[in-house]
């Protein structure tokens, strides 16, 4: 059996670090933000470690990537909202000024 869907795809790309210089979160704590998403059913996402390096400064974070996987197919629009919704979830819980949010044609930040 084969299935195909449409290629959509969203990265969202958070720091660990509480604002510019305040607690470092772990990165099961967002792997357990995504959890509790992942549970309500429908998607499969992944986490990646990642280090920001930017003018003066180093932080810690992660890149939470979703695909429009053929188990769940989901539209241009529920990718986006999907994205949005685990953005905005990490950012309030990491107390990020910022998360960005990367589609294959266009980036969006979330202040």
């Amino acid at each position: 059996m084969r299935t195909t869907v449409d290629t959509i795809t969203a990265k969202i790309f958070v720091g660990l670090r509480e604002g510019y210089s305040g607690k470092v979160h772990s990165l099961d704590e967002l792997k357990d933000i995504v959890q509790k998403r992942a549970d309500r059913g429908g998607v499969c996402v992944t986490v990646t470690p990642t280090d920001y390096i930017y003018k003066h400064g180093r932080e810690e974070g992660a890149i939470i990537g979703i695909i429009n996987y053929p188990r769940f197919p989901f539209t241009r629009k529920q990718v986006e909202e999907l994205a949005e919704e685990l953005a905005i979830l990490c950012k309030d819980a990491f107390k990020q000024e910022r998360v960005s949010i990367e589609y294959p044609d266009k980036t969006v930040m979330l202040e």
